[in-house]
């Protein structure tokens, strides 16, 4: 299996880690525009794939062309998520950026399934189908679901495999809520606005977020896989 990434800042880099660890790939690529990330992320990477995955081949690249015959195209380039932006502002300021790589994209690997992690990625994703003819995913609600649990759990005390709500709609502050769980009128509203709200105390204390997301693409590639 060959999967690449284009955009290696700390969430590129972070799916990359979570790659090695998880899904072992034959071949991982990373792209981005700028070159000392890249000789940086293809050693760092190299190394731990030596304990963590020793048959992957790591390999890190300015030119979107070594995507070529990739199973799975992860895109994280674009802009970051702020506190003081919209996604909506978000959504216009990563279009010409999303549209030109996934022309680009069309033509070395149209067999490849896009995963859209760029924010924000509901919208995103409308903009990449509309660019390119490949199967497009997006990270919709996965990890909103994942923070809703998070927040169910730390009021309830309930064990994961108890908890049955979730989240679906459009991954912004819009998000729509299906509570199955027993919760207090009071829980109920910490819990739908700290999930609601769960990146800004992260944005606030060190600019992004990329673990959790980083976990959930590599749930949906392992599940894509099977």
């Amino acid at each position: 299996m060959k999967i690449s990434i284009i955009g290696a800042g700390k969430v590129g880099s972070s799916i990359a880690f979570s790659l090695l660890s998880e899904i072992k790939p034959n071949e991982l690529v990373l792209t981005d525009i700028v070159e000392l990330l890249l000789i940086a992320e293809e050693l760092d990477l190299g190394h731990a794939a030596i304990t963590l995955s020793p048959e992957t081949q790591v390999k890190c690249s300015t030119d979107i062309s070594e995507t070529k015959d990739s199973d799975f195209i992860i895109i994280t380039a674009g802009k970051a998520k702020t506190t003081e932006k919209t996604r909506a502002d978000l959504a216009k300021t990563n279009q010409s950026i999303i549209e030109s790589i996934c022309k680009q994209v069309s033509e070395v690997a149209p067999d490849a399934q896009i995963i859209i992690v760029t924010n924000p990625s509901t919208q995103i994703a409308d903009i990449a189908r509309n660019a390119c003819s490949n199967k497009v995913i997006a990270m919709d609600n996965q990890l909103d679901t994942s923070r809703l649990k998070y927040n169910i759990r730390l009021e309830t005390g309930k064990n994961l495999d108890e908890i049955q709500s979730h989240v679906f709609g459009e991954h912004d502050d819009n998000m729509q809520f299906e509570i199955k769980d027993e919760l207090t009128a009071e829980q109920l509203e910490r819990v739908k606005h700290n999930t609601t709200h769960a990146s800004k105390p992260m944005l606030a204390g060190k600019g992004y977020t990329n673990w959790g997301i980083a976990a959930q693409v590599t749930k949906l590639i392992s599940e894509l896989r099977d």
